[in-house]
């Protein structure tokens, strides 16, 4: 005969509220920061000087990385080769 283990029901406390709103506000704080890191830091210039950096030749890195930074900003993109 099986006994059913009992399920352990908690119960939210004082900190509950301030956590999740806590959390919140970090989640929103976060997405803000991914978007002007994607959108307004990381640009044409900034990738070829670090595909130079990495070793490409300057065309090399010229004719890289606008295909770089289109999939860089994409979420999509990055589904589709995966």
């Amino acid at each position: 005969m099986h006994t059913a283990t009992p399920v352990r029901q908690y119960a939210p406390t004082e900190w509950t509220r301030p956590l999740q709103v806590t959390t919140v506000i970090c989640a929103v704080v976060s997405t803000i920061g991914t978007t002007l890191q994607n959108f307004v830091l990381v640009d044409l210039a900034m990738l070829e000087n670090t595909m130079q950096l990495a070793g490409m030749t300057p065309e090399q890195a010229a004719e890289s990385a606008p295909g770089f930074l289109l999939r860089f900003r994409s979420p999509w993109a990055q589904l589709k080769t995966a």
